[in-house]
């Protein structure tokens, strides 16, 4: 694995606006993103035909430690 394929962006707000184009940004950059929002249906377009993108439906004020704690279980750590 590259050091850029190891990179890993956490963004959220990932199911619509700038946290949807920063994650289809890093994704075109060949990084890995762990796409984070509460809204499934917006984090299915962000991911749509992005393999790299990694959707997480969450709510981050919840429990940012069981969130962070999935992050690293569905992508991984560089």
């Amino acid at each position: 694995m590259s050091a850029l394929e190891a990179r890993v962006a956490i963004v959220t707000g990932a199911g619509s606006g700038i946290g949807r184009i920063a994650s289809q940004a890093f994704a075109a950059q060949g990084w890995r993103v762990a796409a984070i929002d509460r809204d499934e249906l917006g984090l299915a377009a962000t991911a749509l035909h992005a393999e790299r993108i990694i959707p997480i439906v969450a709510d981050v004020t919840e429990d940012p430690k069981a969130l962070l704690d999935e992050v690293i279980e569905k992508v991984g750590t560089p």
